[in-house]
C-alpha cells in the first residue's frame, strides 16, 4: 500500500503548524550556471549546487518539512535532520542531501535543527504502469474539463500524446510490480511523493511535524 507524503500548509482545518518559503532573496542570481534552478529530476549534478537562503513567512512554525514552492528545481523536499535520520532507515532511490540556511523574519537564522534539500532522482516507471487498468489522462489544458481529457491506454500512446499534449492527470494508477523503494515520485505522471506502508508507520510513531495526515483513499495501487 502506498501513501501520499504531503506538506502541511496554511489553512488546514486542524490549525496544525506549517512552514513555507516566502521568497528568494533579490541578490541571489537565479540564472547562475550551478544554481538551485539548474537541478533536474533525472540525475545528480557533477558539481556543488549553489542554494539561496530560505526566507520563511512570518507565520511559519518550527516543523520538520518546509514547503519550497518550486524555488529549487528537480524533485525533492526540504527536510530537517530528524527526517533525514528517519529516511536513513529506509530504501530511497538515488538521492543526495544539501545543507540549507533557514531564516525566520522574527527569529533570524535558525541554527537547530539543520535543514537540507533532499534531491531525489526519479527513474522512468512507465514500463511497470498498467495503463489499461489505470485512469491516466492527457490534455492540452492545464486545468481541463472532463471532455478535454483523453484517456491513455498504453505506454506507447502516452509517449505519443506527450509530444503534443500539455499535461497529464490521473484518478488511479495501477502498477504491475511492487517497487523496492520506500519513497519515490512518478514524475512522468505526477509530482506527488509516495511512501511505503513501512515508512508511513515510522512517521506515525515519530514526533515529526509539518506533514498532513495520510489519506485513507489510495490512488496508486500495486
Amino acid at each position: 500500500m502506498l501513501y501520499k507524503l504531503e506538506i502541511e500548509l496554511k489553512g488546514n482545518r486542524d490549525k496544525k503548524p506549517y512552514a513555507e518559503r516566502d521568497y528568494v532573496p533579490l541578490d541571489f542570481d537565479v540564472k547562475q550556471e550551478h544554481g538551485q534552478g539548474k537541478l533536474n529530476w533525472e540525475e545528480l549534478p557533477d558539481y556543488q549546487p549553489v542554494f539561496s537562503d530560505v526566507i520563511l513567512t512570518s507565520q511559519s512554525k518550527e516543523v520538520d518539512f518546509i514547503k519550497d514552492w518550486g524555488a529549487i528545481q528537480g524533485t525533492g523536499l526540504i527536510v530537517s535532520e530528524d527526517v533525514k535520520q528517519i529516511f536513513s532507515e529506509f530504501i530511497l532511490p538515488l538521492h543526495r542531501y544539501y545543507p540549507l540556511r533557514i531564516f525566520h523574519p522574527k527569529k533570524g537564522l535558525l541554527t537547530s535543527p539543520q535543514f537540507y534539500w533532499l534531491q531525489v532522482v526519479t527513474k522512468d516507471y512507465l514500463d511497470i504502469i498498467d495503463f489499461d487498468r489505470s485512469s491516466i489522462y492527457m490534455s492540452e489544458e492545464l486545468f481541463p474539463e472532463p471532455d478535454q481529457k483523453q484517456k491513455v491506454t498504453s505506454k506507447e500512446m502516452y509517449l505519443e500524446l506527450k509530444e503534443k499534449f500539455f499535461s497529464a492527470s490521473y484518478d488511479t494508477i495501477y502498477m504491475n510490480e511492487k517497487l523496492t523503494y520506500d519513497l519515490f515520485y512518478l514524475n512522468e505522471i505526477t509530482n506527488t511523493c509516495y511512501i511505503s506502508q513501512n515508512l508511513k508507520s515510522r512517521f506515525d510513531i515519530s514526533e515529526v511535524s509539518g506533514i498532513r495526515a495520510f489519506e485513507n483513499e489510495i490512488d496508486v495501487l500495486v
